[in-house]
């Protein structure tokens, strides 16, 4: 999936799969709780770093990395 924009201040935009499971996590492996609507997922009230979101699909798992600034 592509996500954008890259860096990002607030929210991120994806393709997103409706049968698949999102999880984002921090640069630490805390999994990070989000709210998903209309192909986006709001970022803006967590901390600027590195975050990396998680696919799962099909028993595979896709991952993207993206900066919150």
């Amino acid at each position: 999936s592509v996500i954008y924009p890259n860096p990002t201040t607030g929210k991120i935009f994806c393709n997103l799969n409706l049968d698949c499971v999102i999880k984002i996590v921090d640069i630490f492996g805390n999994q990070v709780e989000v709210k998903i609507s209309n192909n986006s997922i709001d970022m803006s009230g967590f901390g600027n770093g590195n975050y990396y979101i998680q696919f799962y699909k099909d028993k595979k798992v896709y991952i993207n990395r993206f900066l919150k600034i």
